[in-house]
């Protein structure tokens, strides 16, 4: 038996988990997003679309073409572009990988390297962007076209 005073006391803490739950928005995981790109050894990993940024998280292995496995880094400039809109959102900061000119030497041709770059918030609604470090890209820049957000394949993260 439930009396009056339990009532109101679970409807309270109903509305304070729910006004919580407005204050701290929806985080959205999308794992492999589908996209074209140019090399074959820079894997787009994860998108992580939260109502503050955009994370997005790279795998790069070296390969046999560069002594030692050659060298890596990103450009400030680079940008999400929304594909309907052609609206840019712009590069917060990069983790683990240095922003150009200075450059990650490997030190053979046989590593792995895990980075990730957080862009300006794009829109929950947006399906499809690119990810540009440099435009017209050459075979050594890290672009990544017609980025797929699938809302079938995403995962809502808990805070």
């Amino acid at each position: 038996m439930v009396g009056r005073g339990n009532k109101e006391a679970a409807k309270s803490g109903l509305i304070k988990l729910y006004s919580a739950m407005k204050k701290h928005p929806k985080t959205y995981l999308y794992n492999l997003p589908k996209s074209k790109n140019n090399k074959e050894n820079l894997r787009l990993l994860r998108l992580i679309l939260h109502a503050d940024y955009l994370k997005v998280d790279f795998g790069y292995y070296t390969t046999d073409y560069y002594i030692k496995g050659g060298w890596v880094r990103i450009a400030q400039d680079s940008f999400v572009r929304d594909n309907s809109s052609k609206k840019i959102y712009k590069l917060i900061r990069a983790e683990n990988i240095p922003i150009a000119p200075s450059v990650h030497s490997f030190n053979s041709s046989n590593e792995w390297m895990f980075f990730s770059l957080i862009f300006e918030p794009i829109p929950f609604t947006l399906k499809q962007f690119d990810l540009i470090e440099v435009e017209p890209g050459a075979a050594t820049d890290f672009n990544f076209y017609n980025i797929v957000l699938d809302s079938k394949n995403a995962m809502e993260l808990l805070s």
